[in-house]
């Protein structure tokens, strides 16, 4: 303060006096609880093996305790496992053990059992048609709960075979197979008939004197 009277002398200033005056803040005092924090935590836990960190905070605060106690409890518990940090601020008791995700359900797949191959379907299907077309085919095997990706394979054998033939995109029709014609079989009258007159008529061995 030396400068200052000397500053406050040369303007004239007489009479300083000298009085320190000091200001102390009052801090708050903290409250003193009977339960510790963690102990506190423990009770709390009992009946929430599973529990957000906000929940355990709104119940320190309930009891006139500060967030700072309520995090320094939940840091000090787990690093002693007794509670697992889980994601997103939850936590879990240590001897909670996690629930398995439900494994999807299969549904059980049901055989359909057909009289007839799906070849065998398809023929039957095209036998009176000019025309058909792939579509066709897998809405008639979608009817009869048959798996529609097994049609164009079978095309393809019936390609292979000449059954069918292609007039179009997506579109085919059966081939026409023209029947040869079988002669009549003769009876065995006239099978002697026509072996006597071709000179075969004796039995072989016999020789006819003229």
């Amino acid at each position: 303060m030396g400068p200052i009277i000397a500053m406050l002398t040369r303007m004239g200033v007489r009479n300083i006096g000298y009085e320190l005056r000091t200001d102390i803040p009052a801090f708050a005092s903290k409250t003193a609880h009977d339960i510790k924090a963690e102990d506190f935590l423990t009770a709390w836990i009992a009946d929430h093996p599973t529990f957000k960190a906000i929940d355990a905070v709104r119940h320190f605060r309930a009891d006139g305790r500060t967030n700072g106690a309520c995090y320094t409890a939940l840091r000090t518990m787990v690093e002693k496992g007794t509670l697992k940090k889980l994601s997103s601020g939850n936590y879990a008791r240590a001897d909670v053990k996690a629930l398995e995700s439900p494994k999807p359900h299969k549904a059980a797949s049901k055989t359909v059992k057909h009289e007839r191959t799906g070849r065998e379907e398809i023929e039957r299907f095209i036998r009176n048609r000019k025309s058909f077309t792939v579509a066709q085919l897998r809405e008639l095997f979608r009817q009869q709960e048959r798996k529609g990706k097994s049609v164009s394979p079978i095309i393809v054998k019936l390609l292979g075979a000449k059954t069918i033939k292609r007039i179009g995109a997506g579109e085919y029709a059966a081939v026409t197979r023209k029947k040869t014609p079988t002669k009549p079989k003769k009876s065995a009258a006239e099978r002697t008939t026509a072996s006597r007159l071709n000179g075969s008529g004796s039995p072989a061995g016999e020789t006819t004197n003229a």
